[in-house]
């Protein structure tokens, strides 16, 4: 049986430089030397990476970090019809425009999103995840969703039109 195919949003990576477990130790078996079936990482993510360890480390360590992982994954590239997937998705969910650039590359490779971010981790997503936080954070994120601080989900349709997709979703 094939293995799913992976698609890294920013979350576990920027765990993983910080060492921050679980999702460290999760992300450390897929960046391995050699990797025969090396992840995917949309190009936007790469960006949100490079700025986050940029900001919480430096630029030289943001440098060699995406130079790092352009070698371990490969990177899904992004153009005019992924852009409008992306703002499609936005439209339609909760989520920033980084997350829905990952929640369009998770589902044009068909593969398994790895994050952290409770924002692509509701219940009847389209798009195939696996959860990486650990219990105080998933916690965490409950709370807030139970709270109304934090908004995740298909957003309500307010603009009376009907819906249409520019990107084919499993369930359609």
């Amino acid at each position: 049986m094939a293995e799913d195919l992976i698609v890294l949003d920013a979350w576990p990576l920027i765990c993983y430089s910080g060492n921050q477990q679980p999702s460290a130790s999760a992300v450390e078996q897929i960046l391995e030397p050699n990797n025969p079936n090396p992840a995917i990482i949309s190009a936007v993510t790469l960006g949100e990476v490079y700025n986050a360890t940029a900001r919480e480390r430096n630029y030289s360590y943001a440098d060699w970090f995406i130079t790092f992982l352009r070698q371990a994954l490969t990177v899904d590239t992004v153009g005019t019809n992924e852009g409008i997937q992306a703002g499609w998705l936005k439209t339609h969910y909760y989520m920033s425009l980084g997350d829905s650039y990952v929640a369009v590359s998770a589902l044009r490779n068909n593969a398994v999103l790895w994050t952290g971010d409770a924002e692509l981790l509701f219940d009847g997503s389209p798009w195939k995840v696996r959860d990486l936080r650990d219990d105080t954070t998933r916690k965490h994120h409950e709370s807030a969703i139970k709270a109304g601080t934090k908004k995740v989900g298909p957003r309500t349709n307010t603009t009376n039109q009907t819906p249409h997709s520019p990107i084919q979703l499993p369930n359609q």
